[in-house]
């Protein structure tokens, strides 16, 4: 079963480094995120060890996969999305339809492409679940987004990259 983190972004990321994205995704302190996350701290030495973005051919919405755990075990994939595309403007109404808060709303609105960051079940329990939110941090801070996370909220981010809810 797959779980999604989307980010709404009012800019376009065409061009995705490969190396600006691990040092985002990397750059944060991983322990203090464990124990917000509720996640063993024993999991970051191993997935850092593994960890690398597999670029894809361009062809589909995959952008590339975030890979942090051994060879051949599921990695995390990262989606974009134009809002002129099928999918996108899909994604783009269903979101407007669930936006209860008018500034959300307001901000979906302006809406240039969309990021999907899917993961897995069993992520959830490791250092997967991190690294989706660091991935999602990076893609509103780069494209000047609003995201909804795994838990139904709508975020955005503060100065300091720091998410903040929106609902409440």
């Amino acid at each position: 079963m797959s779980y999604w983190i989307f980010v709404f972004n009012q800019k376009t990321m065409e061009k995705i480094s490969p190396e600006g994205v691990l040092k985002a995704v990397t750059k944060s302190d991983f322990y203090t995120l464990c124990q917000q996350y509720d996640l063993d701290p024993g999991l970051i030495q191993p997935a850092l060890e593994n960890i690398e973005i597999v670029q894809t051919d361009g062809a589909s919405s995959l952008v590339f996969m975030l890979r942090y755990r051994p060879e051949g075990q599921c990695p995390l994939r990262i989606y974009r999305w134009g809002i002129s595309e099928e999918t996108g403007e899909a994604l783009l109404n269903k979101a407007l339809d669930e936006a209860a808060l008018g500034p959300i709303r307001e901000d979906l609105s302006k809406t240039a492409q969309i990021i999907g960051i899917e993961i897995r079940k069993t992520q959830l329990q490791d250092l997967g679940l991190l690294l989706a939110y660091e991935l999602a941090r990076w893609a509103a801070e780069r494209g000047c987004g609003i995201l909804r996370g795994l838990d139904g909220i709508w975020y955005r981010l503060n100065r300091y990259a720091a998410f903040i809810p929106l609902d409440k």
